[in-house]
């Protein structure tokens, strides 16, 4: 009976081992996978678009990631031809969460106005 228990439990041990080691194994992946996004990232964007991209991941880390996504497609399909800038991503942060360019008009004495708005008034007038 005892070398029955001793063999159950060298069993759960070796298992509890083999799991350890599974964990390790994919923790040290994730984190090669996460230096090397970095490398193409640090590749692919200009100083201020890194920097932007860093704080976007800060504010809206799913937006961030997404852009991160998008770029190194772009980058392993070779069709990113040069470094991007923060315009640019700003731009694709735009675009994901589907806000819409606007032009503003401000005149003197008077509030901003949406150029939208502005038409509209012009047309009822």
């Amino acid at each position: 009976m005892s070398d029955e228990l001793e063999r159950i439990k060298l069993k759960k041990l070796e298992d509890l081992r083999r799991r350890v080691a599974e964990r390790q194994k994919l923790e040290e992946e994730k984190k090669k996978v996460g230096e090397a996004k970095k490398k193409i990232l640090v590749g692919a964007l200009e100083s201020d678009a890194a920097q932007y991209l860093e704080e976007l991941r800060e504010r809206d880390a799913a937006t961030a990631a997404e852009i991160e996504d998008i770029i190194l497609r772009a980058v392993l399909n070779r069709k990113l031809k040069y470094k991007l800038e923060a315009v640019e991503v700003e731009a694709l942060e735009r675009r994901i969460k589907g806000i819409e360019p606007k032009i503003v008009i401000k005149r003197r004495g008077r509030d901003e106005i949406d150029l939208n708005e502005k038409l509209k008034e012009d047309v009822e007038k």
